[in-house]
C-alpha cells in the first residue's frame, strides 16, 4: 500500500497552479493598484474642489457682511430721515411769521440775519439812517403787531450800536404759542 502513494505530484500540475497563482496575484496587484490610483485621483479632485468651495464661501460671507453693513447704514438713514420728517412736520411755520416783518422793513434797511427759536425769532437790521430804524419800530412794526392777522406777543430790542456810521438792531419777536399736534 505504501508503494502506490505518491506524494509527489507531477511537475506539469504544479507548474500550471504554480503560474495560475502567479497571473492570480499579478491582476490582483495591478487592480488594487489601478483602485489606489483611482482612489487617489477622485480625492485630490474633491479636495480641490472643497477649497474652491471654501473660498467661495469666504468670499460669499464677506459679501453678506458688506451687505449687511450697508443695511444697517440704510436703516440708520431711514430712522434719521423719518425724524427728520416729524421734526419738519412738527415745527411752526416760520416763513409765514417772518414774511410780514421783513415786508415793513424800510428800502435802505439791510437785514444782516435771522435767528429762530421755539419761541423766538431774532432779526438783525442794519441802516445808515437812526431815522429809518425809528420808524421801522415805532410805526410799522407796532402797527403790524397790533393787527388781528398778526401772532406778535411781545417785541423786545436786544442789542443796538453804532459801527461806521450804520446804525444795527437786534429785534427779538416772540410770538403767541399754539398748541400742535401731532399724530404719530
Amino acid at each position: 500500500m505504501k508503494s502506490q502513494i505518491n506524494l509527489a505530484t507531477p511537475k506539469k500540475v504544479t507548474k500550471q497552479a504554480l503560474h495560475k497563482f502567479h497571473l492570480f496575484s499579478l491582476f490582483s496587484f495591478i487592480f488594487s493598484f489601478v483602485v489606489a490610483a483611482c482612489l487617489l485621483i477622485v480625492t485630490l479632485i474633491l479636495n480641490a474642489n472643497v477649497s474652491g468651495i471654501e473660498t467661495r464661501i469666504s468670499d460669499i460671507n464677506s459679501k453678506i457682511s458688506l451687505i449687511a453693513d450697508k443695511k444697517e447704514k440704510a436703516l440708520f438713514i431711514k430712522n434719521r430721515l423719518s425724524n427728520i420728517q416729524k421734526v419738519i412736520t412738527s415745527r411752526k411755520d416760520l416763513n409765514a411769521k417772518i414774511s410780514p416783518i421783513i415786508a415793513t422793513l424800510p428800502q435802505n434797511a439791510d437785514m444782516d440775519s435771522i435767528t429762530a427759536s421755539d419761541e423766538v425769532v431774532t432779526i438783525y437790521i442794519t441802516a445808515p439812517s437812526l431815522a429809518d430804524l425809528d420808524a421801522l419800530i415805532n410805526e410799522k412794526i407796532t402797527k403790524y403787531a397790533s393787527t388781528p392777522a398778526s401772532t406778535i406777543r411781545k417785541v423786545d430790542i436786544g442789542d443796538f450800536g453804532v459801527r461806521n456810521g450804520v446804525y444795527s438792531v437786534s429785534l427779538d419777536f416772540y410770538f403767541i404759542s399754539r398748541s400742535i399736534n401731532v399724530k404719530e
